[in-house]
């Protein structure tokens, strides 16, 4: 299932109906997205954060005792659910309020902090496109020890829009023929997995019937793959490939008699982009045969293999290809096969590019361009900006753990594999792992498509705090939001003495659980219960004032995204842009804004 969650916030003021609508797209998958409301830019899954609007109708006045009762959904009977379904079991916490705090619980679940429940509508792999509603209804009453025990109930309208998903075609280039020729079948293929259709412009020349082509003269036949789409997927872009049929020696033409026992080999195309290898199956309708094999290049020499070179038909055999010493460019080279009087060939294309190149700068993902350039702290979100880096796929990850693979790229820094929150080609942002003890240099490696980049040497810092801001550049407005609303600090929002506030960070080094335990692996959510907190002491400032630090330690459901809960000091200075920044161990952060008024 692929799962949307929508944090509701039960901590706060009076709230008001609002619908909530949002778009998923229908491509099968598995794994949960995670959602931080209101939306900022700390780590989260594509598509893009979903915040919730508004806050929960709440008439107990001791709000330490509110605890979730259940949660209930009723879809539209006009509009079945068509694989929706309601995901209710989860909590999110907002940990670490002070004890002076006139909101602090010295009972609950857990103590000494406030719960909020946390819905998730899940979409079926293979989900129709179209429009879905339903509405929520959550209730909740006092907890155990609440001395009036009064509560609330709130319903949400949902709209869900499943848009359809994206399909390509792979349509490899088709040899050359000279006649007399052979039918063969025609091997494009779809990313959706759904059947193509073939049609050709060129009658006369070639025709078509299913997947099987068939030159009949002389000339340029050109064949068109396309994909139509279904309730799950878009139409996908048609492809056309053309090649040439020459006429034999003797000037003849016309369409050939198959021979009686015809070798056959599938797929006919093969394409690569750098270095690998993939499995042809050679097949003999009058049964078993002795086969060999060889092959040409058209362009560049000594790339191409075959193995096993010779055997018995049928047979699978592996094609591989090595760019290493070749310039940069497309190669074309032609296997061929013989058995029993039989030829088939497969048409092998590599395309050669510049590999990975790391290039671009390496810096802390949430201080960027004011963070050290080349230091990186374990346990830390990194970006690696370059070329070449992945492929043309969805560079966003869609579930937790985090993968060490991502749209065909990896990373490893001192031989350790890097989990992956986002992979393009030109930026990778990655989570430092935990390297062997007492490294102080580490190389950098990026590979993709068999190509490893040049090693970057990085230098190895315990501590190398960050906050993530608005825009992504490290300075300007924090990705800083109420800690009992949730609501992002902006000049709507803004921030007042008292106030408890959630900086979310990047880079505050090691964790550990309250009875000792350490932290979640590289890449992994961290959970619910027990609460991680740092290692190392983390102070902050407001406005230049010491801000007493509640709580500072990793965001329950997040891999890798930290949290400080401070409490806006007495004496700041309101304004637009009140600077903020925190310190973790005595190494400094960047400098954020907030707005207090």
């Amino acid at each position: 299932m692929v799962r949307l969650f929508l944090l509701l916030a039960i901590l706060g003021a009076p709230i008001f109906a609002a619908d909530l609508t949002f778009s998923l797209n229908s491509n099968s998958g598995s794994g949960s997205m995670m959602r931080l409301a209101p939306e900022g830019n700390p780590p989260c899954l594509a598509p893009a954060c979903v915040p919730f609007s508004g806050t929960l109708t709440d008439t107990d006045t001791d709000l330490s005792f509110l605890q979730l009762d259940n949660l209930t959904v009723s879809f539209d009977p006009g509009n079945p659910s068509a694989g929706l379904s309601l995901d209710n079991t989860f909590l999110a916490v907002v940990p670490g309020l002070l004890s002076g705090d006139p909101n602090y619980a010295t009972s609950g679940n857990p103590p000494n902090t406030y719960s909020g429940p946390l819905f998730g509508i899940d979409i079926a792999p293979q989900t129709p496109a179209g429009t879905y509603h339903a509405t929520v209804t959550v209730h909740a009453t006092g907890g155990t020890g609440d001395p009036d025990a009064n509560g609330f109930t709130v319903s949400k309208d949902i709209t869900v829009t499943v848009v359809a998903a994206f399909q390509s075609i792979t349509f490899g280039p088709l040899p050359n023929l000279t006649l007399p020729a052979s039918p063969f079948v025609l091997t494009a293929s779809a990313s959706s997995g759904l059947s193509v259709v073939y049609s050709m412009s060129t009658p006369g020349v070639c025709s078509v019937n299913a997947a099987t082509l068939t030159p009949l003269a002389p000339g340029t036949c050109s064949v068109t793959a396309a994909q139509p789409g279904n309730s799950v997927y878009a139409a996908a872009s048609p492809v056309t490939e053309s090649f040439t049929i020459s006429a034999a020696s003797g000037g003849g033409g016309g369409a050939p008699p198959p021979p009686v026992n015809p070798l056959t080999v599938s797929p006919a195309q093969l394409t690569f982009n750098g270095a690998g290898s993939q499995t042809v199956s050679l097949s003999y309708p009058g049964g078993t045969a002795s086969f060999s094999s060889n092959f040409n290049f058209n362009q560049g020499n000594g790339w191409l293999r075959v193995s096993p070179s010779a055997g018995t038909v049928p047979a699978d055999v592996q094609i591989s290809v090595n760019p290493a010493g070749l310039a940069l460019g497309a190669y074309t080279g032609t296997v061929n096969f013989s058995a029993g009087g039989g030829i088939a060939s497969v048409a092998v294309a590599l395309n050669v590019t510049p590999g990975p190149q790391p290039t671009g700068g390496i810096a802390n993902a949430a201080s960027a361009g004011q963070a050290a350039p080349s230091v990186v702290s374990p346990g830390s979100y990194i970006a690696i900006y370059g070329t070449g880096l992945a492929g043309g796929g969805n560079p966003s990850a869609t579930s937790l753990p985090l993968a060490t693979t991502l749209n065909g790229a990896s990373a490893t820094l001192c031989g350790v594999a890097m989990p992956l929150l986002y992979a393009g080609a030109g930026q990778i942002n990655a989570i430092v792992p935990q390297v062997p003890a007492g490294s102080t240099q580490c190389l950098l490696v990026v590979s993709y498509a068999g190509q490893a980049s040049s090693p970057v040497q990085l230098r190895m810092a315990a501590l190398q705090p960050g906050i993530y801001t608005v825009n992504l550049s490290g300075s300007g407005p924090g990705v800083v939001a109420n800690a009992l609303t949730g609501q992002l600090n902006s000049a709507t929002a803004p921030a007042h003495a008292g106030d408890f506030l959630a900086i979310y960070a990047t880079g505050l080094g090691a964790v550990q659980s309250p009875n000792g335990e350490a932290g979640p692996a590289d890449g992994a959510a961290a959970p619910l219960s027990p609460l991680f907190q740092t290692q190392a002491a983390v102070t902050a400032t407001v406005g230049g004032v010491d801000a007493p630090v509640s709580f500072a330690g990793l965001t329950p459901t997040f891999a890798g995204l930290y949290q400080v809960n401070v409490q806006v000091p007495q004496g700041v200075v309101p304004g637009s842009a009140v600077p903020v920044k925190i310190s973790a161990g005595g190494a400094g952060s960047n400098i954020v804004t907030i707005v207090v008024q």
